[in-house]
């Protein structure tokens, strides 16, 4: 019984670090996608699909990344969808990182 206990508490363990590695590497992707300094996107909800995305073909298990309202589209919602290894797998609006950069760029001239 001890042991069972133990492999379930290191089970746990486990799981508890791919977790937490793969929510560090979705906000790295996220972060690099966003650039510096952060456009203004409004509020942030992030929620791994454990079921996988209906909206992607396959249903790739991601995480799901939404920002309430996106300066550089108008205040909209924009949707960015993350692999567990940090790579960015899909966004809505699909041109959403080169509205973000060219956002920043109009923004950095006089």
């Amino acid at each position: 019984m001890g042991k069972l206990f133990k492999l379930l508490v290191l089970l746990c363990f486990v799981g508890g670090l791919a977790y937490g590695f793969s929510y560090a590497g979705a906000r790295t992707g996220i972060g690099k996608m966003l650039g510096s300094p952060k456009p203004e996107v409004g509020e942030r909800e992030m929620a791994f699909l454990w079921e996988g995305a209906d909206s992607l073909p396959g249903k790739p298990k991601v995480w799901e990344v939404t920002f309430s309202r996106v300066a550089a589209i108008g205040n909209r919602r924009a949707v960015v969808y993350v692999s567990p290894g940090g790579a960015i797998v899909a966004t809505y609006p699909n041109d959403l990182a080169s509205r973000l950069e060219a956002a920043a760029k109009a923004k950095d001239e006089p």
